[in-house]
Formats: C-alpha cells, sequence, structure tokens
C-alpha cells in the first residue's frame, strides 16, 4: 500500500475509534458515574447501574477508574493505546508511534519482547529500532509562541532565588502535625507508587487523575484531612460512594456521599471527584499552578510567568504561588515594588 494510502487509512481508523470511545465515554457516564439517590441504596455485585456496563464489557469486575490495570495473555501483558497522542504502549514500558510501528504480516514489535536468562521481560531495540523506551511526555504550552511570549514576560521581574526558612519549634503542635501529615503522605505515596511510576509521567495536568492525586497532595500538606472510623461506614461501596449511616434514609434525611478517589463517580449535578477542576486555582490564600513535569525541563520560567499573570489579572498586589507537577514543586513570593514585579522562587 502506498505511504499516503497508508496515512489515510490510519486516520480514518484512529476518528473511528476516537468516535467509539467517545460514546462508550458517554454511556458510562450517563448509565454508571451518575450515582442518584434510588442507585446508590443498590448494593451489591447485582446492582443494576453495574450490570448496565458490563452489558458493555462483560469481562468487567469492578467500575472503570481512572487508576486501573489492564492485563490480556499469560504471563499477564497491558497495551494502552492513546487515541489523542497516536501512541502504542507495552506494559507502559515500550512505546510506539502508531505512524511508525511495524504493519502485519512484518511482527518485529513482537519479536523485539523477549525474555532473558532470569525470565524477566526485555526487548531488543536491534530487531525493531522503530521502538522507543522513554515514556511519551506532555508539553505544558501548545505552541513556541506562547511559551515565548510568557518568557518575554518572565525577563521583566525582578527575580531572585532564595532559600526556604524552617524556624518551626520542634516540640510544638504545628511540628507534630507537620510530622502526621508526612506519615500519611509517605503512606499515600507508598499505596499508589505503581502509578507515579507507571501513568503519572505521561498524565496531562488537566487529567482527572493528575487533579485528584495534586489535590491530595496539597490537603496532606495543608494539614486539610480527617481521618473516620471505618466503622461509620457499611463497608460497602455502591458505584463508588461510601454510604454514611449516620445520615441516611432510615432518619428521613439523604445518604452523605463520599467519593471515591480518582473512580469518577458523582451524584446528579455535581463534577467528579474532589479536586477543582481547572488546573490553576486558589488553595489556602496560594495560587497552585499544575504542569507536567515536561515544564520543569523546559519552559519552567514561562510557567512561572504564567501563574503570576494569572494572579495579577486578578488584581492581587502581592500572592504567595506554587508550580506543582507532583514530583516537582516551586515556590513563589510575588509582589509590587515601584511598579515593578518582584518574584522570589526556591530552587527545585
Amino acid at each position: 500500500m502506498p505511504q499516503a494510502d497508508a496515512d489515510n487509512a490510519l486516520s480514518e481508523w484512529l476518528e473511528g475509534q476516537r468516535a467509539i470511545y467517545a460514546q462508550l465515554t458517554a454511556e458510562l457516564e450517563s448509565r454508571v458515574l451518575t450515582v442518584s439517590d434510588e442507585t446508590v441504596r443498590m448494593h451489591g455485585s447485582d446492582n443494576k447501574q453495574f450490570m448496565a456496563w458490563q452489558v458493555v464489557d462483560d469481562r468487567l469486575v469492578e467500575l472503570p477508574s481512572t487508576l486501573c490495570e489492564a492485563a490480556i495473555e499469560s504471563p499477564p501483558w497491558t497495551y494502552t493505546l492513546d487515541l489523542d497522542r497516536e501512541v502504542f504502549s507495552v506494559d507502559m514500558w515500550i512505546h510506539f508511534s502508531m505512524e511508525e510501528i511495524p504493519r502485519i504480516p512484518d511482527d518485529r514489535w513482537i519479536e523485539g519482547f523477549q525474555k532473558d536468562d532470569a525470565g524477566g521481560k526485555v526487548f531488543s531495540f536491534d530487531i525493531c529500532p522503530e521502538a522507543t523506551d522513554t515514556q511519551p511526555t506532555v508539553e505544558y504550552f501548545p505552541d513556541n509562541d506562547s511559551r515565548d511570549e510568557y518568557e518575554a514576560k518572565y525577563r521583566q521581574y525582578e527575580c531572585s532565588v532564595v532559600n526556604a526558612m524552617n524556624n518551626i519549634e520542634e516540640s510544638s503542635r504545628v511540628a507534630h502535625g507537620r510530622t502526621v501529615s508526612l506519615i500519611l503522605f509517605e503512606r499515600f505515596i507508598s499505596s499508589f507508587a505503581f502509578w507515579f511510576e507507571e501513568y503519572i509521567p505521561g498524565w496531562s495536568h488537566e487529567d482527572f487523575g493528575f487533579r485528584e492525586f495534586a489535590f491530595a497532595i496539597l490537603s496532606f500538606a495543608a494539614r486539610q484531612y480527617r481521618l473516620d472510623r471505618p466503622d461509620r461506614f457499611r463497608g460497602e461501596i455502591s458505584n463508588g460512594y461510601l454510604v454514611d449511616p449516620d445520615n441516611d434514609e432510615v432518619r428521613g434525611s439523604e445518604p452523605n456521599l463520599l467519593p471515591v478517589f480518582a473512580a469518577g463517580c458523582h451524584s446528579p449535578g455535581k463534577e467528579a471527584g474532589s479536586a477543582p477542576q481547572a488546573s490553576i486555582y486558589w488553595f489556602e490564600d496560594v495560587l497552585v499552578s499544575l504542569v507536567p513535569d515536561t515544564a520543569f525541563r523546559s519552559g519552567i520560567e514561562a510557567a512561572i510567568a504564567k501563574v503570576v499573570e494569572s494572579g495579577r489579572e486578578e488584581g492581587k498586589p502581592g500572592f504567595q504561588a506554587m508550580i506543582l507537577s507532583l514530583t516537582r514543586v516551586v515556590m513563589l513570593q510575588v509582589s509590587v515594588k515601584n511598579r515593578d514585579t518582584v518574584v522570589k522562587r526556591n530552587r527545585w
């Protein structure tokens, strides 16, 4: 097949697949993820709402989530097809551009996966050089023009790099609270280590999972968390929600619905999850800007200028801000002196 025809065929296939998954997403949202008062009282695997999605995929054993593992074959392999960036990934380890992956009957991409002497998975780039083990990345600025514009603004600031001060009394309540926060944060990170390693590098800062992780991290850092006794809840998950029996239909009031972390379920008229919908928002009087990790490697000055300009547009004469990528952070102190914008930032 001529290359032009092959490219057209691939484009048509991608458009068709995007339409299919858009329909499945709409169906998932309307039939499963929106949880009404009636369906929240239905528990167990015989839930009609859960069974509605099983009609779409009869292998489903739990509701789809931002945090999920899909495995097929034995030993298990995980295949991910990113229709937006047109990337095919195996085990989130080996990646192929949809335009460059060898076509059938050329099976070099399969032959490249081999076993070493210890039985571990290895890949031969000599057999299939079209592959890469570099995680596909997300760029913060969609084009060079917008990045150049913000970099020019950054050069107009009076900037300095400072070291953070820590004069907290070790025996104070603040220090004790910080210790608890660190313990919970370490537990949180260890519980989701797989997703941090495998998925987060490829997430966009606007993705639902990214926003949920970021908000959880901020909540721990600001000590905005609450611990509840497990026996306060029925211990059953109903389509992504736990039901609080202290405020249920027995007392004639509506159930208190708590969203499961990053699950995407929500009640009618409410957005999923706990995180704000925007990627730049105020949290505890600090302006938070979520960015992909690539922003720290190319474009951190532009990212700083973007959040500074966002705060200034709200008429703030001075404020604190942060650039957060889940794995890196830059803290900012912004003020105005003699009509000049003064920015103090830490190293990352």
